[in-house]
């Protein structure tokens, strides 16, 4: 399934109400697809364009990186691994 990306068009209406403020929530999984891969710079760039169009109309932007991470740990001491999903 394709995320649809989004674009400055999107945020006018909320300038239009005086919005100062835009929070971006990204998950790094969209920045980096491959684990230890390269940066996804279709991504970068959407980021950025959306990041100085608020920053050139001096407003705020809220960069918000949210990583799954998957972990495994020991329960206490034994040598069982358990997986677990955390938001990070």
């Amino acid at each position: 399934m394709e995320i649809r990306k989004p674009s400055v068009s999107d945020l006018d209406p909320w300038i239009s109400l005086n919005a100062t403020m835009f929070r971006f929530p990204v998950l790094w999984n969209y920045i980096q697809p491959i684990r230890r891969g390269p940066l996804d710079t279709r991504i970068i760039q959407t980021l950025d364009n959306l990041i100085k169009y608020v920053t050139d109309k001096n407003m705020y932007a809220i960069l918000d990186i949210v990583s799954l991470a998957l972990f495994r740990y020991a329960a206490g001491g034994s040598d069982q691994s358990k997986s677990t999903t955390m938001l990070g």
